[in-house]
C-alpha cells in the first residue's frame, strides 16, 4: 500500500528547500518564534525566495546532508542570495552567532 501525501505535503517533498525560507521568515517576522529576538527584532529580513533557495540547495549539495540548515554567512546581516548558504545542522550550531549590528 502506498502512503499518499496531501498535496501540500507532497509540494514540500519536491521543494525542501522553501520550508527552509519558510522558517527564516518566521524568524524575521513573528514576534511569538523563540528565535524572534535574535533575529526580527534585531531588523534581520528575508529577501531570499524560493527560486534562489533552490539554486543554493543544489550548489551546496543539501540534499546530500543529513540535517541541512540555511545559515547567513554574515550573521548580521539580512538573508539575501549573497549571504546565504546550506550547511550541515551540526556545523551551524558550532558557529558563532553573536555578531553585533
Amino acid at each position: 500500500m502506498s502512503k499518499k501525501f496531501a498535496p501540500q505535503a507532497a509540494w514540500r517533498a519536491r521543494n525542501p528547500w522553501a520550508r527552509h525560507v519558510e522558517w527564516a521568515r518566521r524568524r524575521c517576522t513573528d514576534p511569538e518564534s523563540k528565535s524572534w529576538p535574535s533575529h526580527g527584532a534585531k531588523g534581520i529580513t528575508v529577501s531570499l525566495d524560493a527560486a534562489e533557495a533552490k539554486i543554493l540547495w543544489e550548489r551546496d549539495g543539501a540534499a546530500a546532508l543529513r540535517k541541512p540548515t540555511l545559515d547567513r554567512k554574515e550573521s548580521h546581516l539580512d538573508y539575501t542570495f549573497a549571504n546565504c548558504r546550506f550547511i550541515e545542522h551540526s556545523v551551524n550550531s558550532q558557529l558563532p552567532h553573536n555578531a553585533a549590528l
